[in-house]
């Protein structure tokens, strides 16, 4: 268990669980969750924008060429299928007819990645954002890819457009309710 604290600390993540300070600490603060540029000199900023796309690149291929990632392809749309299901089921309760059931119309249409990190200087971050990226690709949803961290520097925000995310600037999370919609 230490040892895998220790790795993730060095990657910058840190493990908080139930009974962790942070966990409890965290309950408590309140965290202006806008955009800041980082104030700590990151070394990422020593990462030109050409170096961060290039790395990503590289983080996509090397996804889409691991066995595990059709996996989770088909984990995504399976539970897409549910959703959809559910979603007919209502409809057609309600005598509002019958609803399309492909992937693109009926559950998902944008895709939104919050707090990868930064992914000029992080294996952990950067393969996350290709992650984001690849699976909003290959599930050809017909919406935005957005993405929010408060933490990117410039470089990493300018790489990030440069791919096709769409910048966030605030924090702007919707929970999915049970009751019928986002909420």
């Amino acid at each position: 268990m230490m040892q895998q604290q220790e790795a993730m600390n060095k990657d910058g993540f840190s493990m908080v669980t139930k009974q962790s300070k942070l966990c409890a600490r965290s309950k408590r603060k309140k965290v202006d969750l806008r955009y800041q540029p980082s104030s700590s000199a990151s070394p990422s900023e020593d990462s030109s924008v050409e170096d961060i796309l290039e790395n990503i690149r590289e983080s996509v291929t090397m996804l889409e060429a691991s066995k595990d990632f059709e996996s989770v392809l088909d984990v995504i749309r399976g539970a897409a299928q549910d959703f959809n299901a559910i979603a007919d089921h209502r409809h057609r309760a309600h005598g509002t007819g019958i609803v399309e059931t492909s992937l693109e119309a009926a559950f998902f249409e944008d895709m939104v990645c919050y707090g990868v990190g930064h992914f000029g200087t992080s294996m952990a971050s950067r393969v996350q954002a290709a992650l984001g990226l690849l699976l909003f690709r290959r599930l050809r949803l017909p919406g935005r890819l957005l993405l929010f961290d408060p933490v990117l520097s410039g470089a990493e925000r300018a790489a990030a457009a440069g791919l096709g995310f769409e910048l966030i600037e605030e924090n702007e999370v919707r929970v999915m309710g049970w009751g019928g919609g986002l909420g």
